[in-house]
C-alpha cells in the first residue's frame, strides 16, 4: 500500500507533479512578490486571499469523483479516514478562527467542515460497492427449529424450506426448481 492514497502507478501521474511543481513555484512567486513589493495591509490581504483559495481547493479536492460517485452509486474514492480527519482539522481551526474572530483562518475552514460533511454525505448515501450486501446476503436466514419456536410447526411447511447447500430461505417455487431433476444436454 502506497503511503499517499491515489499515488501508486497512474497514467496520470507525471501530469499530477507538474501541477505540484508549478504550484510550488507560484506559491514561492506569490510569498516573494508580497512580501517586497506590499504594504502589512495589503500583504495580509493578499496573503490571506491566496491562502483561503488553496485551502478551499484542497478541502474539496475528494469532491473532484463526486460525478462518479453519483452515476456509478460507489464512493470507494472517497477515504472516509481523510475525510474524518478533514472534519476534525477544519472544526478545529473553525473554532479557533471564531476565538480570535479572525476571517481568514474560520471562513476557509467553515467551508472545509461543509465540504467534508458532503463526503460523509456521499459515503452514506452511496456505500462502496465492495460493502454493499449481494442479494443472497440480504435473504433471511431461518432453521427449522426456529420455525417451530416461533409458529409451533415442526418446521415442514409447505411454502419453504430451508437450502442443504447454504442455509438460504427458499420459496416453494425455487423449492420445486431446486427438486427437480435437472437435465444437461
Amino acid at each position: 500500500a502506497s503511503v499517499l492514497p491515489l499515488m501508486g502507478s497512474h497514467p496520470g501521474l507525471g501530469t499530477f507533479r507538474l501541477l505540484i511543481v508549478t504550484a510550488a513555484i507560484i506559491s514561492t512567486n506569490e510569498w516573494t512578490f508580497a512580501h517586497l513589493w506590499l504594504h502589512e495591509s495589503q500583504r495580509t490581504f493578499f496573503m490571506g486571499g491566496f491562502a483561503t483559495t488553496i485551502s478551499v481547493i484542497l478541502y474539496a479536492s475528494p469532491l473532484s469523483t463526486a460525478y462518479d460517485v453519483v452515476r456509478t452509486r460507489d464512493s470507494g474514492s472517497i477515504l472516509v479516514s481523510l475525510t474524518i480527519a478533514q472534519l476534525f482539522n477544519c472544526g478545529m481551526w473553525t473554532a479557533y478562527g471564531l476565538a480570535i474572530e479572525d476571517p481568514w483562518i474560520s471562513v476557509p475552514n467553515v467551508l472545509g467542515v461543509g465540504l467534508a460533511c458532503l463526503q460523509l454525505l456521499l459515503k452514506v448515501c452511496y456505500p462502496t460497492a465492495s460493502l454493499q450486501p449481494t442479494a443472497e446476503e440480504t435473504v433471511p436466514l431461518k432453521s427449522p427449529t426456529a420455525d417451530a419456536s416461533i409458529d409451533g410447526n415442526d418446521g415442514a411447511s409447505d411454502e419453504s424450506s430451508e437450502d442443504a447447500e447454504d442455509g438460504r430461505l427458499l420459496s416453494g417455487g425455487d423449492q420445486a426448481n431446486r427438486s427437480a431433476p435437472h437435465e444437461h444436454s
